[in-house]
């Protein structure tokens, strides 16, 4: 008797097209254990570091063996956010809201409108919905990236976009927009029919905040992760806030539980170590000041970045940092994105860890040993 062995069903359109593409992360080069990580906007003040790993050595064993225990989590969240509990959608990460806010509300064709460069996965979900991508690209000017709100309001009266992702700060522009631009914006966008997604994953790195507007705007989505300021990010928690019929339709489509139980125990103990967290946040503000105001000395150009992270272009000069700080610190090289060119970014430290970096580029580029040793 013959077997015909049938070949398995494709994946969805979207899905098969060959353009969308994700690396497999067994292949992904393992992060060298020596180097000092700057790489990947991770929350790097030691304090604080100290303060999640104690609190996490506290949770009770048995926390790995149940499941999440999410409603008193979502009670204190709201207390501390100062919101109604129905408005509020846990998830794992602001990355695991953006997922199912396009699950909730995408179909198939519908405009999506992201600023370009952004988060990386805005634009994945745009091919693995099957949607259109309304572009945002920033302009390169000699201040940095701009992307100016004219231009974001223009798109979206000319395209009506279902949906409009808009983080405040950018990554990795680390751009930002003022208060009245964003109003308009988020007016604009509810007159045109669709939802607006302003994520604060920066918060409160950026102090400036829309989350209050989302009792005004039901069309009005604010997205918080714990990943930065939190020093949290191996712990995958974070938010959505809007309307309750927004995140009525988000839960919808969540997991059967929407973060782990580890995660959720963390999360519950560090809402009463706010002030520690704030405290981090200053640190590591006044740890970029110091970096920025060292490569300005040696006339590098730097641009105000609004998350927990910087760039700065090393010029002519590049090639032999790079060498010099190559078995000290994994940072991001000379970046190839849009409005980027040619620049490095650092995420934050505190101004005592960035010393020994700012010292081995001083040495790099032959300053003197006195302004070396500053």
């Amino acid at each position: 008797m013959i077997n015909f062995k049938k070949s398995p069903p494709l994946p969805r359109a979207p899905i098969a097209d060959p353009t969308l593409t994700r690396p497999a992360r067994y292949l992904g080069a393992e992060r060298h254990p020596s180097l000092f990580k700057l790489d990947w906007n991770e929350n790097a003040d030691p304090d604080l570091i100290r303060l999640v790993g104690d609190v996490l050595q506290a949770i009770p064993p048995e926390a790995a063996s149940v499941y999440p225990n999410l409603p008193p989590l979502y009670q204190k969240l709201a207390g501390h956010l100062g919101v109604d509990r129905d408005r509020i959608a846990l998830a794992a990460g602001s990355e695991g809201a953006i997922r199912q806010i396009f699950e909730a509300f995408v179909d198939p064709g519908d405009v999506v409108a992201i600023s370009q460069p952004s988060f990386g996965m805005y634009e994945v979900y745009v091919h693995m919905f099957g949607a259109t991508l309304a572009p945002l690209p920033y302009e390169k000017t000699v201040a940095g990236p701009v992307l100016s709100a004219g231009k974001v309001i223009a798109t979206i009266q000319k395209q009506r976009p279902k949906l409009v992702f808009l983080p405040n700060p950018d990554s990795p522009t680390g751009t930002v927009f003022n208060e009245e631009d964003l109003r308009t914006i988020i007016e604009v966008t509810g007159e045109s029919g669709g939802l607006i997604t302003i994520d604060e994953a920066y918060f409160p790195f950026y102090e400036e905040t829309v989350l209050p507007w989302t009792t005004e705007y039901e069309h009005l989505i604010v997205l918080r992760t714990t990943s930065k300021a939190w020093a949290m990010a191996g712990l995958r928690i974070g938010y959505a806030v809007s309307a309750p019929t927004i995140i009525e339709a988000i839960q919808k489509v969540r997991p059967m539980f929407e973060v782990n139980s580890i995660a959720v125990e963390v999360f519950l103990r560090m809402l009463d170590h706010y002030e520690d967290v704030l405290a981090a946040v200053q640190r590591l503000n006044a740890g970029k000041e110091y970096f920025c105001a060292e490569m300005g000395r040696l006339n590098f150009m730097t641009f105000p970045c609004a998350g927990n992270f910087q760039h700065v272009a090393f010029g002519e000069s590049a090639e032999k940092v790079h060498a010099a700080l190559a078995s000290i610190v994994s940072y991001r090289t000379d970046s190839d994105m849009p409005g980027l060119e040619g620049f490095s970014r650092f995420s934050t430290t505190t101004v005592e860890q960035f010393k020994p970096i700012v010292a081995a580029i001083k040495q790099a580029v032959g300053s003197s040993a006195e302004e070396v040793a500053k």
